[in-house]
């Protein structure tokens, strides 16, 4: 256990701009093993990770949290652009930042994501060497293109209609077009009205901004980490921590699309509740997911 926590608040290059963060380095412990924490979609790192990570550090490891560029404290602009590329280089951009550093062990890295995030931490761990050892994939996006294909026609076809007339306006105009992340019931959106409540508490409180760009979300309706799965899970350790009640990834598809890619039961981890409720402190939901994460990167790190 760490005597302390030390917190720096960093920042670091990725593709021409950089990335603000959180370092958190227990202290008494020498070139402690790294966590690298990538949250969903648009999230910034005040929106629900810090207790978690801080219990990561107070167990022995250090653990970045950060803000992708276009979102946060991050730069690049336009502002809330989004992309499966730009977060998987800025995930990347996380590894070579703390690889650098020194006084961290770079032979031991993790990878946690969430949501968005943790669907995307799967193809950044594909492309790593030996010094990225584990990834744990929380309430994960495992194929956004998947999940868009399959949504109810009368949330599908309104948002493809969107989606396409957006586009050719924005061509046209050369304006960038955006929609709300998340809407009441019967306002459309990129994600439903489940995710409402949840982001409009957090945009009120953070630099979290319920917006996306049309071109940023017909990029990620393209996404599909499930493609490189098979491989994955053969040739590093991953665990899967899924929401029973999850409205927004629906269990029964996670489930299939982990099944057919050859996915252990073992790397597996359920638990009853919702897709937000691993962020809520205190939660039975999120200590759930805390306590298998810890004792999977003690396994392997």
């Amino acid at each position: 256990m760490a005597e302390a926590i030390n917190r720096e608040d960093v920042r670091f290059p990725s593709h021409g701009d950089d990335c603000a963060g959180w370092l958190l380095i227990p202290t008494g412990i020498e070139r402690p093993p790294v966590v690298i924490m990538a949250h969903g979609l648009a999230a910034v790192k005040e929106m629900g990770i810090e207790y978690p990570a801080r219990q990561f550090c107070q167990s022995g490891f250090a653990v970045l949290l950060f803000d992708y560029r276009f979102v946060g404290e991050s730069g690049g602009t336009p502002r809330s652009k989004a992309s499966p590329e730009i977060v998987q280089q800025d995930i990347t951009s996380a590894i070579d930042f703390v690889s650098a550093r020194g006084d961290l062990d770079e032979t031991r890295i993790g990878l946690w994501g969430s949501s968005f995030g943790g669907g995307q931490v799967l193809e950044v761990a594909q492309k790593q060497g030996s010094g990225l050892r584990c990834v744990v994939a929380q309430v994960p996006a495992l194929s956004p293109n998947g999940l868009y294909r399959d949504l109810p026609r009368r949330r599908r076809w309104p948002l493809r209609a969107v989606i396409a007339v957006a586009g050719l306006v924005q061509a046209v105009t050369k304006r960038v077009l955006s929609i709300p992340l998340a809407a009441p019931p019967g306002k459309l959106s990129a994600l439903g009205h489940d995710s409402y409540e949840w982001l409009s508490e957090h945009e009120a409180t953070t630099r979290f901004k319920n917006t996306i760009p049309i071109d940023s979300l017909l990029s990620i309706t393209r996404s599909n980490p499930l493609a490189i799965l098979p491989k994955l899970v053969r040739s590093k350790p991953t665990l899967f921590l899924l929401a029973r009640e999850d409205a927004l990834v629906p269990h029964e598809l996670s489930r299939r699309w982990l099944s057919e890619a050859g996915v252990a039961d073992e790397s597996v981890s359920e638990f009853s509740g919702g897709h937000y409720d691993v962020y809520e402190k205190g939660s039975t939901q999120q200590q759930f997911c805390i306590d298998a994460a810890l004792r999977f990167f003690n396994e392997h790190l």
